[in-house]
């Protein structure tokens, strides 16, 4: 602490060992004597401080002593190592008095004192007045819990994190994790709108430790680190807070003159890609290729499925709702079998199961029968995303993993180009059973295939508290900005069934097309958006308002959809109009899942995007029905209506995002919380 109480430079002020200093409170012990004033006041007045007094009053004995060490702590004039020796010793004398039992409060505040003192200690060993400090702090958190007293929790959890991050003893890495756990619980009780002043410090302590964090992503902290200097900025004007906003600034010029230098490095010198990384890669990105070829294996021929089982558009929808709201709901299950069993056993076999499914399809006699095999292709399909994206990050060296994610996303998007393509050839060769027969079989070959290669996909097993992820995770599916994401996904699979699933129906029934005509359609858009992706992922490395790059692909594929709806559009321009739309869809996806990604909370980002691509899952299970009623009574046109409103609201959403997702994340600080007066 400074000798005013201020806040000392983050950038200068260094611990012996290197580290940054964190930032202190005006007064860390302020809110312990708020709270004595409030229980004790009438006893803090009376000054007799004799021997007797102690034994014939010993609660009043323990009141003035407490008070006098806060008195020392807080002295300004004096020797401050001898000032802090002698609020320890006025501090541990009322824990003399003071039990757990008896006192449990009263007891809490002197612990929470104890162990400031202990952290500012001077004198002694540095190491040994640490662990003193985190057994005191904890000490304090066994009786302040967020339910009965959510104001001094917070204060403790502070302390806490503090001691952890100073702390000497341990792993380092192993204790900056403590640390920022302790500052996420902290941000879940100060807001900006009620507690200001603590929270700016918060998140600027918080921009500091992500800095400075030595595990997870190193650019993906440091982007954390920019959205909470930012977020301080927000509160501590050169005028509210002169030297606090500099210090902030500073801290904010340096993690963007950083991230500029990674930039500049990676556009300079790309190494290559090694070749054991090629081979994790192309056996990932192939099973995500058969994962989104399967998925539109059905709707390029639901006319015929519709003559050969003597049902409506609508009743074959619930087909596609089967199977996406199976996998939407056990895509959270799967990522448990994921930790439990490890990424490559469980995508082998959901594979397996979804190429089985598929191949079953051709002998179905009936709609019920295809129904129940769509809920099997769901239990196959809800693996992909938990599995790939685990396998790519521990088998992929991080300097690659931006193509690896392209190449993964690539190959999805292949896999629905190729789709169509594939069903309708084979279709006209041998007929829609034997064809999705075929298209089993081969599933189930580069199911084989992955068996050999096995050893390529695994990865050490992990396993994580499930309680405590638990309870953080549904405290963070609540916040603001994981809601609006959850929703904009909803929105965009909305539009996704439109575009992609009912496109061809749409068009052979609103425009007289043929079948060839109508998904050569479908598959121009699909290629469109493989293409935009790349254009995507320069465009999002270079211009950091993702949510403009949404708003502005997003705008052209609804102006394109609204035009097909309203207007008469020639044929020979409909495959061109619609590839423009795919391209301009496919440009959104990096920035798209940079906004996710910039709105996720520190070390949950696979959480965040799997809720998020629950959302994916209700959206297209909640849409075929609506859009199959449609085509079922003659209104092909007010698809493409729906999708450009649907699409308008996205970019709404969008928006929301962009400004909220840096400024409500759960993250990390460095410091004590500022004095709450």
């Amino acid at each position: 602490m400074t000798d005013d109480g201020g806040l000392p430079t983050s950038i200068n002020v260094r611990e012996d060992d290197g580290r940054r200093k964190p930032a202190r409170p005006h007064d860390p012990l302020h809110e312990s004597t708020d709270q004595l004033g409030q229980r004790q006041n009438c006893r803090a007045q009376r000054p007799p401080l004799w021997d007797d007094a102690r034994e014939g009053n010993p609660d009043d004995w323990a009141a003035a002593r407490m008070n006098l060490g806060l008195a020392h702590a807080q002295r300004a004039e004096g020797d401050c190592s001898e000032n802090w020796e002698l609020a320890i010793a006025a501090f541990e004398e009322v824990l003399s008095i003071l039990t757990r039992a008896g006192n449990p409060e009263d007891w809490a505040a002197a612990r929470m004192n104890l162990g400031v003192a202990y952290r500012e200690r001077l004198a002694g060993d540095r190491s040994e007045n640490q662990e003193r400090a985190i057994t005191a702090f904890e000490d304090a958190l066994s009786i302040w819990t967020r339910e009965c007293d959510p104001d001094g929790w917070a204060m403790a959890r502070m302390n806490l994190g503090i001691a952890y991050w100073e702390r000497l003893g341990g792993d380092r890495s192993e204790n900056q994790e403590w640390a920022i756990a302790a500052f996420e619980d902290v941000l879940s009780v100060w807001t900006r709108d009620g507690n200001p002043d603590d929270w700016a410090t918060a998140r600027m302590n918080a921009g500091i430790a992500y800095q400075e964090r030595l595990s997870g992503d190193r650019s993906e902290n440091r982007e954390h680190a920019i959205a909470a200097f930012a977020d301080t900025l927000s509160v501590w004007t050169r005028d509210r807070n002169p030297e606090g906003s500099v210090i902030a600034r500073t801290n904010l010029d340096l993690a963007h003159r950083e991230r500029f230098g990674e930039w500049l490095e990676n556009r300079v010198t790309i190494g290559p890609v090694a070749a054991q990384d090629i081979k994790v890669i192309g056996l990932v990105s192939t099973a995500h290729f058969m994962s989104h070829f399967f998925q539109i294996v059905l709707p390029p021929i639901f006319p015929l499925l519709k003559d050969a089982f003597g049902v409506s558009y609508a009743e074959l929808s619930i087909v596609m709702t089967l199977m996406y709201a199976t996998s939407g709901l056990m895509q959270t299950p799967a990522g448990i079998l994921v930790d439990r069993l490890g990424p490559a056993r469980v995508l082998i076999g959901g594979l397996g199961l979804y190429s089985t499914a598929v191949l079953l399809f051709g002998f179905t006699p009936n709609l019920w029968v295809l129904a129940v095999l769509a809920v099997v292709a769901g239990l196959g399909n809800c693996v992909f995303h938990p599995c790939d994206y685990a396998i790519l990050s521990a088998r992929v060296e991080a300097t690659q993993l931006g193509r690896a994610y392209g190449v993964h996303n690539l190959g999805g998007s292949l896999g629905w180009a190729a789709a169509p393509v594939a069903v309708l050839t084979l279709t006209s060769l041998f007929g829609w059973r034997i064809g999705l027969s075929i298209l089993g079989g081969l599933g189930l070959l580069l199911t084989v295939y992955l068996i050999v290669q096995a050893s390529a996909l695994t990865t050490e097993r992990r396993t994580r508290g499930a309680g405590d992820a638990a309870v953080a995770s549904a405290k963070m599916f609540l916040s603001q900005p994981i809601l609006v994401c959850f929703g904009y996904f909803a929105l965009l699979a909305v539009a996704t069934v439109a575009l992609q699933a009912f496109l061809p129906s749409s068009l052979v029934s609103g425009f007289g097309v043929s079948f060839e005509v109508a998904n050569s359609a479908l598959a121009s858009f699909l290629v469109g958006s493989a293409l935009g992706m790349f254009a995507g992922g320069m465009i999002a490395d270079r211009f950091g308002r993702h949510e403009l790059v949404v708003a502005a692909g997003l705008l052209t594929t609804a102006m394109v959809s609204l035009s097909i709806g309203v207007f008469t559009v020639p044929i020979t321009a409909l495959i061109p109009f619609i590839a423009v739309a795919g391209f301009s869809w496919g440009c959104t996806t990096p920035s798209r899942d940079m906004l996710v990604r910039n709105a996720a909370p520190a070390a949950a980002t696979g959480t965040v995007f799997g809720f998020v691509y629950s959302g994916l899952d209700l959206g297209s299970a909640m849409t075929p029905p609506f859009l199959g009623f449609l085509l079922d009574h003659h209104l092909p046109r007010l698809v493409f209506v729906f999708t450009a409103g649907v699409l308008l609201l996205a970019i709404s959403t969008a928006f929301v995002v962009g400004r909220t997702s840096a400024g409500q994340q759960l993250v990390p600080v460095r410091g004590l919380a500022a004095s709450r007066t």
